[in-house]
């Protein structure tokens, strides 16, 4: 078996299914985390009308960027009231963090999902790229609105959109580590680097949708590709390394 074989994963619906209670979930974490930022303490109006708000600042954003975003403009998207409005989020910097935080949240706890029984390192590399390529094409306007708009955010909610890259990135190293460990991989390779390297793959996938729906790429082919270029160049650091005597 080599490491660009494709496991068995979970169907279309099944994925929706796992990631709408995915949504509900964070959604909880996050009206837990804000509290002090939010007037309205009915849980079922917070369920209904914060994701409404959310996605409807991220529509507003991609169509005219971040710091020409008004609370106005997102009163007249979701119908609610200038008062109404700061009751959910206290102020557009702390609905940014929420928005953050929500996505982010639902990508970790969806892959950490996925990768629980899978103990072989490439297998997790393999199913860990897979779901944050599905992740990225089910949660487009979130993943592109993070990457496109980062420059305009304030200091701290860039800080918090990097670090939350970075944990993925973090994940993507330690089954590289983990697969030289095995003597999978060889050793000599720069990990780090490589790691990054995969992420820009993944992003490549989000950002230019437009590319490879063009060249009719689908979702599992273009994962395919991604794990073969990395069997490529694993074989390739290990056909290279100096042969110990």
């Amino acid at each position: 078996m080599t490491i660009v074989d494709i496991a068995p994963y979970v169907g279309p619906d099944q994925f929706k299914e796992n990631l709408i209670l995915q949504k509900r979930s964070s959604l909880d974490t996050i009206i837990h985390n804000y509290q002090d930022n939010i007037a309205i303490k009915k849980t079922k109006l917070l369920h209904k009308n914060l994701p409404i708000i959310m996605e409807s600042a991220i529509t507003i954003c991609l169509h005219k960027g971040f710091s020409s975003l008004s609370l106005r403009d997102l009163c007249r998207e979701t119908g609610l009231s200038m008062g109404g409005l700061y009751a959910y989020i206290g102020s557009k910097d702390t609905l940014l963090a929420m928005i953050i935080d929500h996505g982010a949240d639902v990508v970790w706890h969806s892959l950490q999902r996925y990768l629980d029984h899978r103990h072989d390192p490439m297998d997790r590399l393999s199913t860990l790229i897979y779901y944050h390529l599905q992740l990225a094409e089910d949660m487009h306007p979130w993943f592109y609105f993070c990457f496109r708009e980062i420059r305009s955010f304030p200091e701290s909610a860039r800080r918090k959109t990097l670090d939350r890259a970075l944990q993925v990135e973090a994940m993507i190293l330690d089954c590289l580590q983990r697969s030289a460990e095995r003597k999978l991989i060889h050793e000599s390779m720069s990990f780090d680097i490589f790691a990054g390297m995969i992420k820009a793959l993944i992003q490549d996938w989000y950002m230019k949708r437009w590319k490879y729906r063009q060249k009719k790429v689908s979702l599992r082919q273009y994962h395919k590709e991604i794990m073969s270029l990395i069997e490529t160049v694993t074989q390739g650091a290990r056909q290279a390394s100096p042969t110990i005597h």
